[in-house]
């Protein structure tokens, strides 16, 4: 009640990675169910590194995975 609005400034990159957000989640929702990569059970570093390295191995064979498209002109230069 007595904080004052604080406005961000928010470049052209957030923008658009606000409004992609749903699909973001969509992306760690297929990561946590589908490959279970929450597993709370490590032993070791280790052990807790080769689990992560092969779900997003397993992610990346995936062939109906999400993405996300930035538009060309945010990519490069923009002369």
């Amino acid at each position: 009640k007595n904080m004052k609005s604080l406005s961000l400034p928010a470049t052209v990159i957030d923008v658009i990675l606000h409004k992609k957000r749903s699909l973001i989640e969509s992306v760690f929702n297929v990561l946590k169910n589908k490959l279970q990569l929450v597993h709370t059970r490590h032993r070791s570093i280790p052990n807790f590194i080769g689990h992560l390295l092969s779900v997003l191995l397993s992610y990346q064979l995936a062939d109906d995975k999400p993405s996300v498209h930035i538009p060309y002109m945010l990519q490069g230069d923009c002369a």
